[in-house]
């Protein structure tokens, strides 16, 4: 009886510390997921630099679109491609949402004025702040410029 009650014994200690190393390890993944949650656009990415892409216009009118981000400034160069239009320069500040991954110029009316910072490029958002899907998709990434 004394040799069965030794065995309980011992299968409930090998038990609990199983259960506690389980219980290590859950912290350990959670206390990862949070580390891995704090990386965005904002602060994982080089993205400061010219961005150049040819855009659809809503209104069909298709234009090279350049940006030049700073820190906190942009310059917006807007060049319809089409014959005795001249190009519109834009001046201002830029904000980041809260996700840290999408931009919204200051200033800028009757164009998009949001896009989606990855890398090396931004992706122009529809008038609702969604990324456009689908073939046409492709045509609404302004592509980083190196000099």
């Amino acid at each position: 009886m004394k040799k069965i009650m030794w065995m309980m014994f011992l299968i409930g200690v090998l038990l609990s510390c199983s259960n506690s190393k389980q219980g290590h390890s859950k912290k350990t993944v959670d206390e990862q997921e949070q580390v891995i949650d704090a990386h965005n656009a904002r602060n994982s990415l080089d993205y400061q630099g010219t961005y150049t892409g040819i855009i659809p216009g809503d209104d069909g009118k298709t234009m090279n679109i350049s940006i030049a981000l700073t820190e906190s400034e942009y310059v917006l160069r807007i060049t319809p491609l089409k014959e005795n239009e001249e190009t519109t320069i834009k001046e201002g500040k830029y904000t980041w949402d809260k996700s840290g991954s999408v931009i919204t110029l200051i200033g800028v009316k009757g164009i998009p004025s949001k896009y989606f910072v990855a890398e090396n490029q931004l992706r122009q958002l529809d008038k609702d702040g969604k990324q456009y899907v689908g073939e046409n998709a492709a045509n609404y990434i302004l592509r980083m410029h190196w000099n």
